[in-house]
């Protein structure tokens, strides 16, 4: 080869990386902070009467509802779902019944199905929960056999099957026990980020 020739290609290779190395840069986007979930101020779920899908999961009955977000509003903003036993003192909330409305847009409505209600007979009351744990929408169920919910009416937020103090814990970005997974009525996969439960 020539010195020419191993000049030619020495200043081509020199260009290549020169080149390469000059590429245009794509802009990194950084990504888009989700506000942490937190109780939504106002939530409505008027005349509400969440309803067995007939399934159960876990050895609980999955009750599907919805609830819609009034003003004002927060970034992350949603609901909890609480039970409570005929009986006991008070009231659950477990983490994997929160839900996000994903908007802060008034008037935005979420679907839902939540595990509330064991599937062991007896009497228990479930209520729509907002603001600082307000029951908004409140409803009997009662349980007999141990096959389903026999029965289901509205009640009032202050009616004494559900009118004390509740348990909450803190959100576990699922929808069910120990599992990611989808409960009939409830169209979100992942509940964990901000937006989409």
């Amino acid at each position: 080869m020539s010195t020419y020739q191993r000049r030619s290609v020495a200043v081509a290779a020199i260009i290549a990386v020169v080149l390469c190395i000059a590429a245009p840069a794509y802009a990194v986007v950084p990504p888009v902070a989700v506000p942490a979930w937190r109780m939504a101020p106002c939530v409505r779920a008027d005349d509400m009467l969440m309803e067995p899908s007939g399934e159960t999961y876990l050895g609980i009955l999955v009750l599907q509802g919805w609830a819609v977000q009034c003003a004002p509003v927060v970034g992350g903003g949603g609901f909890r779902i609480a039970t409570y036993p005929a009986g006991e003192p008070v009231g659950y909330a477990p983490g994997y019944n929160v839900r996000s409305f994903g908007s802060t847009a008034v008037g935005t409505a979420r679907s839902f199905g939540v595990l509330a209600v064991p599937n062991t007979p007896g009497e228990y009351g479930v209520c729509v929960l907002g603001g600082e744990s307000v029951r908004v929408s409140c409803q009997q169920v009662i349980v007999a056999g141990g096959t389903a919910a026999s029965s289901w009416r509205l009640i009032a937020p202050d009616s004494p099957l559900v009118d004390k103090d509740v348990v909450a814990t803190p959100p576990t970005g699922r929808i069910v026990p120990d599992d990611p997974g989808r409960l009939p009525g409830d169209k979100y996969v992942n509940p964990a980020c901000g937006s989409c439960f």
